[in-house]
């Protein structure tokens, strides 16, 4: 504790230049043959976290997968109708799914500014959470896949999106067996 308390002294003290930082870009998408498929996953947390993995393709067709802490374990399946998947693929414009990178985040350059020697740039920050069951949804769309682990340390659009399949899949029938 000492050396971390000594550490950020340090840190707080320090009145050099910092380096240039560079743009955090996301991993490029890689091009699939195949129909559209969108697959929401719910990791396991400390405590009694439904984990499950649900997947709705292009035709419709709904697959489950129940791990732990839902009604349904293992594999169940159902039906979507054509307009929900068009509707998920209008959110997935709508968010612009793809411009987040594989941790949730916007990827937005750092915005510098030079003001006489001295030129400070914008840090790009992030929350780390804990016991948080995360919010994992890959997305094959137009012949490219992207997935995305969102911690849910918040309200976030990939949530909101992951929200909307559980409610397009009817996934409440398989977590508390309603």
């Amino acid at each position: 504790m000492l050396r971390l308390a000594w550490l950020l002294a340090l840190a707080a003290c320090w009145t050099g230049d910092l380096p240039t930082p560079v743009p955090v870009t996301p991993a490029p998408a890689r091009p699939l043959p195949g129909p559209f498929q969108i697959t929401l996953e719910r990791t396991a947390c400390f405590g009694m976290c439904p984990t499950y993995e649900v997947s709705i393709s292009g035709n419709g067709i709904v697959a489950w997968h129940g791990e732990a802490n839902v009604a349904a374990v293992g594999d169940r399946g159902g039906r979507v109708s054509r307009a929900r998947v068009d509707a998920l693929i209008a959110k997935i414009d709508e968010i612009k799914f793809f411009d987040y990178d594989e941790y949730g985040q916007k990827v937005d350059p750092p915005v510098c500014t030079t003001t006489g020697n001295a030129t400070t740039c914008s840090l790009r920050s992030f929350t780390i959470c804990s016991d948080t069951s995360h919010v994992v949804i890959t997305v094959r769309l137009r012949g490219v896949e992207h997935r995305v682990d969102d911690p849910r340390c918040g309200e976030s659009k990939i949530d909101e999106l992951g929200k909307l399949i559980d409610h397009f899949a009817n996934t409440e029938r398989w977590i508390r067996g309603d």
